[in-house]
C-alpha cells in the first residue's frame, strides 16, 4: 500500500449510509507535502459529509510548520475546530525530531476539549522530558465562536451543579 490510499479509501467510504460517523486520518508525513494533502483531501470530502467527526494526527517537530497547518485547516472554514497538542520536548532546539503530536478534530463531540485537555496535560507529565525543559500539553478551540458558544453552556452547566471543577497543574501530576 501506499500513503495515497488512505485518501482514496477516505473518498470510497465518505458518507456513510447513517451519515454519522468519525474518521481517523494517520498520514505518515514522510513527505514534504503531507500537510498540504491533508487539507486537499478534507476539503475535497468536507461538503459530502459535514455532520461527520474528523480526527486528524499530526506529528510536532518544528512548531512553525503545525501552526501553518493549523491555520490553514481554520481558513478552510471548518465552524467548530478543536486541537490538541502534546508537546515533549522544545521543538525550536531540534526541529527534526518528534518532539510532541497533535490532533485537530473536527466537529468534536460536546464537552470533549475539557477531558482531552486533562489527558494530555497528564501525558505530558507521563512522558516529558521532565524538568530539562518542561513538558506541555493542552487543548483548544481554534475557531473561537464555538468556544464562547459551549463554554456559555458550561458556565450554566457548572452554576447548576454548584460545583467547582479542579485545575491541574501544567505537567499533569496532581491538582492545585
Amino acid at each position: 500500500h501506499t500513503p495515497a490510499d488512505g485518501y482514496r479509501v477516505w473518498k470510497a467510504h465518505v458518507p456513510p449510509l447513517e451519515r454519522r460517523g468519525l474518521i481517523l486520518c494517520d498520514p505518515p508525513y514522510e513527505s514534504d507535502t503531507e500537510f498540504e494533502s491533508v487539507i486537499k483531501a478534507y476539503m475535497a470530502h468536507v461538503k459530502r459529509f459535514q455532520t461527520g467527526t474528523v480526527v486528524i494526527w499530526y506529528p510536532i517537530k518544528s512548531g512553525r510548520d503545525t501552526s501553518e497547518f493549523v491555520e490553514r485547516m481554520k481558513q478552510v472554514g471548518v465552524s467548530k475546530l478543536l486541537a490538541c497538542e502534546v508537546l515533549l520536548r522544545d521543538p525550536e532546539i531540534e526541529p527534526n525530531r518528534l518532539n510532541g503530536s497533535g490532533l485537530l478534530i473536527l466537529n468534536p463531540p460536546y464537552l470533549l476539549k475539557d477531558d482531552l485537555d486533562s489527558y494530555a496535560k497528564w501525558l505530558a507529565g507521563a512522558l516529558g522530558d521532565g524538568k530539562k525543559w518542561g513538558a506541555r500539553g493542552r487543548c483548544w478551540w481554534v475557531t473561537a465562536d464555538v468556544h464562547q458558544k459551549w463554554e456559555g453552556v458550561r458556565d450554566v452547566e457548572d452554576k447548576l451543579e454548584g460545583g467547582e471543577e479542579e485545575e491541574w497543574v501544567q505537567d499533569g501530576s496532581g491538582v492545585k
